[in-house]
């Protein structure tokens, strides 16, 4: 078996903390439309633990965990990894923080809407710092549209956290369907920019869609995370906010996979 420089811990990793950030972001959007409010705790108590687990085994991936110690130390703001552990480390505190207050009740106090709407420009600097780290490296597939939509898999991910820790809910399916038009608009885009581009561009979408086992894990993140969900919510029932959940888990997870592994063709093609 050959070697993929970001293997399936790091797309975990990265999918978890998207996830944390993106769950944050929802919750705080149904923070400032009064939705329910055990579906805002929710969102709000998922975010740190998210962040922090997918950190941990991004850490243990790298095989020396001591050394983030010295990102923090010596503090570098034209280094991506170092403004991403910077951005990442101090989105937990104030998260954590944030969840401290909910669970305290102080959601209407002056602080709580001051340092929740920190946490929220945080969350949006998490979500976006996924898509900018690959799109900053020179490999073929990961151009500057997929910043948008790692950006849109993340909220989709923090959304069906919620959903699935806070349980049914009819409001679901008054928003569910333009994300999911948003996040269908914008997959649209990074493969035609792939089309469009120059000839490793091209190829990488002719190696996507010539191999079956990736032609397999794209079809199966566009029905899972995209199809299955918009037809529940199209005719909802009881259990359609958690079975389209379960859907959109999976379908986001293997689109970030994908997605990375459409970065490393060079590297695909030696396994």
């Amino acid at each position: 078996m050959g070697y993929l420089p970001w293997n399936e811990w790091i797309v975990l990793a990265l999918f978890l903390v998207g996830m944390g950030a993106g769950s944050y972001m929802i919750a705080y959007v149904m923070l400032v439309r009064g939705a329910d409010v055990r579906r805002i705790r929710s969102g709000f108590y998922l975010s740190a633990p998210l962040v922090v687990l997918g950190l941990l085994i991004l850490l243990f991936d790298l095989g020396r965990p001591e050394r983030f110690i010295n990102v923090l130390l010596h503090f570098n703001p034209e280094s991506m990894m170092n403004l991403g552990a910077f951005i990442q480390g101090t989105f937990v505190h104030v998260a954590l923080l944030v969840a401290w207050w909910v669970y305290r009740g102080e959601m209407q106090s002056r602080r709580f809407k001051i340092v929740s709407l920190v946490g929220l420009v945080l969350a949006v600097a998490v979500g976006l710092y996924h898509g900018l780290l690959p799109a900053s490296m020179p490999r073929e597939g990961w151009n500057g549209a997929l910043v948008a939509v790692m950006f849109l898999s993340s909220l989709l991910s923090g959304k069906a956290a919620i959903e699935l820790s806070s349980g049914f809910s009819a409001a679901h399916h008054q928003h569910s369907s333009a994300l999911l038009f948003a996040y269908a608009a914008l997959l649209g885009v990074w493969f035609y920019t792939l089309f469009i581009g120059h000839v490793d561009e091209r190829a990488v979408l002719a190696f996507l869609f010539g191999s079956w086992g990736l032609s397999l894990l794209f079809g199966a993140a566009l029905l899972l995370s995209l199809l299955l969900p918009f037809t529940l919510t199209c005719k909802p029932f009881r259990g359609a906010v958690v079975l389209a959940a379960l859907f959109e888990f999976g379908g986001a997870f293997m689109f970030k996979y994908g997605a990375i592994l459409a970065g490393q063709l060079s590297f695909m093609k030696g396994l």
